[in-house]
């Protein structure tokens, strides 16, 4: 018999905790900090992850998927049962790391928003 596992969904890779985390801080930091760059986190997150899908598709092998584009989706946003040898190592070094900073700078743009209303109160 088969188990069924509670950690295979399509919400694995985000890791929910870490894009909490990464909310709360972006919004807390710069709501008292004020830093406008913040909001450009997910630029190196998107490098970040891009740099991994391009690496990762080099094992690219007919036997793993149909073609590269699959391989990558499965290996970085895809349930655990999709991922290959590699046990979906890239979902948390890659998917993670994006999901957080993405998260952090919205929430970071929020932040600077309650920060100059602040500002303007005072």
């Amino acid at each position: 018999m088969e188990e069924i596992h509670d950690y295979n969904t399509g919400i694995e890779p985000y890791s929910p905790a870490i894009l909490t985390t990464a909310l709360v801080l972006g919004y807390f930091v710069n709501r008292k900090l004020g830093n406008r760059a913040a909001q450009w986190v997910w630029v190196s997150g998107l490098l970040w992850l891009l740099f991994g899908a391009y690496d990762e598709s080099r094992y690219w092998a007919n036997s793993f998927a149909a073609s590269r584009l699959s391989y990558v989706m499965d290996n970085f946003f895809g349930p655990t049962l999709k991922c290959s040898g590699s046990e979906c190592f890239c979902e948390m070094l890659f998917t993670t790391a994006f999901s957080a900073t993405v998260g952090y700078s919205a929430a970071a743009a929020f932040g600077l928003r309650s920060h100059r209303k602040r500002q303007q109160l005072a």
